[in-house]
């Protein structure tokens, strides 16, 4: 049996009742934004002049019609979202995604660069609970070559780090496969040189994981061991670690071994 939009919107909003069909206004008004009491309308907002305490269950304060649109490489309909109904394309989901990221991360060229046409901003990072990702980090670590040099000429940072200290040159390091890409970042003024969170270079990367290719690039410098003070420091970190999550807990109160004395007859 085939149900007209009538029906399938009353089987999904039951409240509608016999209510007409929303518009395209009043669908925004409900799908563009939920916002949290936290969150910036402005920065989240994707439609101008907007009801800000439109709140649906699940949207988690994001712009869902353009993230949607974009997920879904729909081209004509991002178009017509940023154009014609004045969408942001900065808008942020629930982990502080913009639609950048998410073409990004899926390859989406065309898209890529309709959104940096219309104002996307390629320095803004994600959550750093999910990694705290820019858009280049994203397109870096799916090897989307073609998006990492756009993204580059409109000026993204070639040192730009994750929440753990890895840039762009780690993750090559770190993944076989992406010679050419770590041949454009440095051409770009990557560095080579620059360290994790954990004092670690990409070329030590490079070693561990035996990306040979990498270490062949001319301009890498050789790996460095870890010095022993190093290896001992890491030692004792984890052994101290393994004492804290062994340790069984503390008791709440101190009572005397065995119970109660019995008296004595």
């Amino acid at each position: 049996m085939w149900l007209n939009l009538q029906s399938l919107l009353q089987l999904f909003f039951p409240s509608m009742g016999d209510a007409k069909i929303p518009n395209i206004e009043e669908w925004t008004k409900v799908l563009g934004l939920a916002i949290g009491e936290d969150d910036d309308a402005e920065e989240m907002g994707m439609f101008a002049g907007i009801d800000t305490k439109v709140k649906e269950v699940g949207l988690g304060g994001s712009s869902a019609l353009l993230h949607y649109s974009v997920s879904n490489g729909d081209v004509e309909e991002v178009y017509r979202l940023i154009v014609e109904d004045n969408a942001n394309p900065n808008a942020r989901n629930h982990n502080r995604s913009t639609p950048l990221h998410v073409a990004c991360k899926q390859g989406m060229f065309g898209l890529v660069q309709m959104l940096m046409e219309h104002g996307a901003d390629v320095h803004l990072r994600e959550n750093v609970s999910i990694g705290g990702f820019t858009p280049l980090l994203h397109a870096v670590a799916q090897n989307h070559i073609a998006i990492v040099e756009l993204l580059l000429q409109e000026g993204a940072d070639p040192n730009v780090q994750d929440t753990a200290g890895y840039t762009c040159l780690h993750i090559c390091a770190r993944t076989p496969g992406r010679l050419q890409m770590a041949k454009l970042l440095m051409a770009k003024g990557a560095d080579i040189e620059q360290c994790d969170n954990d004092d670690l270079s990409p070329s030590y990367w490079a070693k561990e994981t035996r990306n040979l290719q990498f270490l062949q690039i001319s301009g890498v410098p050789e790996p460095e061991e870890p010095s022993l003070d190093d290896l001992l420091a890491g030692l004792q970190e984890a052994h101290a670690e393994r004492l804290r999550i062994l340790k069984p807990p503390a008791k709440a109160g101190k009572g005397k071994k065995g119970g109660k004395k019995k008296k004595k007859k």
